[in-house]
């Protein structure tokens, strides 16, 4: 009986060994793997942020030719004002000028 209990510690002690040696082989092993799956997780998440970078690069270009769009628009009505402008100048200047004769010609009338 004592030798059974002898080889069964002794069994016990070789597979604890064993445990150990597995243990100390597989573990690299592990920690070689674990910086592939965080490479995966990062390369997923990089294709995630991409395809948000891309859709607001695609919302971007949107309001910019809805921005170009409008410019002409504005540009339109820029030029109109300033036609308009340069017309009004001009009847100021025919409406100084006809109120400068006009005085003129009173002052000839008084003498």
């Amino acid at each position: 009986m004592s030798r059974n209990v002898d080889a069964l510690r002794i069994t016990e002690i070789d597979v604890e060994d064993q445990a150990l040696v597995l243990h100390s082989q597989v573990s690299p092993a592990l920690q070689r793997a674990h910086p592939a799956s965080v490479c995966y997780s990062e390369m997923e998440s990089d294709a995630k942020h991409q395809a948000q970078i891309d859709q607001l690069q695609q919302q971007i270009d949107k309001i910019l030719q809805e921005m170009q769009q409008m410019k002409h628009p504005i540009h339109q009505l820029q030029q109109q004002t300033d036609q308009r402008a340069q017309q009004q100048q001009q009847h100021q200047q025919h409406m100084n000028q006809a109120l400068h004769e006009i005085q003129q010609t009173n002052n000839h009338i008084e003498e």
